[in-house]
């Protein structure tokens, strides 16, 4: 079974009640358009009804795109720039467009029937690759925690009921509780001697090596002492860091400057510059590192969904579950 978690508008302050009443009556009226109809005339009125409905609802509603401040066709330059510039590359190759291809259209019929239509290519919003296939540019692939198999079973359930905004960050929240034990019964308690080892092999290999030191001298020694400590406190960084999807990892990468090992320290240590111990402490650390990484990587679309699900929650959408 599929699932898609879709983001709901929600009411511009100050008209709570209309949107909530015109919600309703749009639903209720959808409801009558499924039904039998007795001729033609009754279609007409009823979407008639609808259309003035929605009208309505549009003046008193934010939508998803709104919150993220997305340009729109006819009512933003950036959006009407994007689409003269994109008309224009079809219209270079016309021939390879299909017959019914609105981009054969002269370009103020294109501009008129596009009138207020979001432009997502231009919004910031790059929050998750894991997209819904309702409305991909701001759904989210409900079945990753759905189908979860490292989620309890409670959980991944839940992904399967709507959530109001409040509801979705605290549910993020407990997903991402959910996530830290998992990694920690697959990682830290499985590896704990690998934990060790890649404390002091991380330390001696920013100490030992003067052009990561160089890189680093902007954080002065205090900085670079907290650093450690936070990697010295292996449960605490990875629970509390998990959120953005790195925890140690993202520590580490900072404190090393960067996640390969430079041609020159390789000549150095050839060159007898460098003790060969340090390369096989650095190829043993991107050993283990490369085990985290993997073990974090396992649950990224967990970590992806909680994520997505704060997000929104904060800004106040709430979403129904599609399936």
């Amino acid at each position: 079974m599929g699932l898609d978690w879709c983001l709901k508008d929600k009411p511009k302050p100050g008209h709570e009640a209309e949107f909530e009443r015109l919600h309703r009556e749009l639903d209720e009226l959808e409801q009558q358009l499924e039904l039998p109809k007795p001729n033609d005339e009754e279609i007409a009125r009823l979407e008639a009804r609808q259309k003035s409905l929605l009208n309505a609802y549009r003046e008193v509603a934010i939508t998803p795109h709104d919150s993220l401040g997305t340009p729109r066709i006819g009512m933003d330059r950036e959006a009407d720039e994007w689409l003269h510039q994109t008309w224009q590359t079809y219209q270079a190759d016309i021939s390879k467009l299909g017959e019914e291809s609105e981009w054969r259209l002269p370009y103020d019929e294109l501009l008129a029937r596009w009138h207020g239509n979001y432009v997502s290519d231009l919004s910031d919003y790059e929050l998750s690759t894991v997209v819904g296939m309702v409305a991909p540019d701001t759904s989210f692939r409900g079945k990753c925690i759905g189908s979860s198999e490292s989620l309890s079973e409670d959980l991944s359930g839940e992904a399967y009921i709507d959530h109001a905004p409040e509801e979705m960050v605290d549910y993020a929240h407990r997903i991402l509780e959910d996530v830290c034990r998992a990694i920690k019964e697959r990682y830290i308690e499985s590896h704990s001697h690998v934990v060790k080892r890649l404390f002091g092999l991380i330390k001696k290999r920013v100490l030992t090596d003067p052009d990561v030191m160089n890189r680093l001298a902007h954080l002065g020694p205090e900085t670079l002492e907290q650093r450690f400590d936070q990697l010295q406190e292996r449960e605490k960084a990875l629970l509390d860091g998990v959120e953005d999807r790195y925890g140690l990892i993202g520590v580490a990468e900072e404190l090393l400057a960067g996640e390969e090992l430079p041609d020159y320290y390789q000549e150095d240590v050839a060159a007898g510059r460098i003790p060969q111990s340090n390369l096989d402490s650095y190829v043993a650390w991107r050993r283990d590192f490369d085990v985290l990484d993997n073990a974090i990587w396992d649950l990224s679309e967990e970590i992806e969904g909680a994520k997505w699900l704060q997000f929104w929650g904060q800004k106040g959408h709430g979403y129904y579950a599609w399936y």
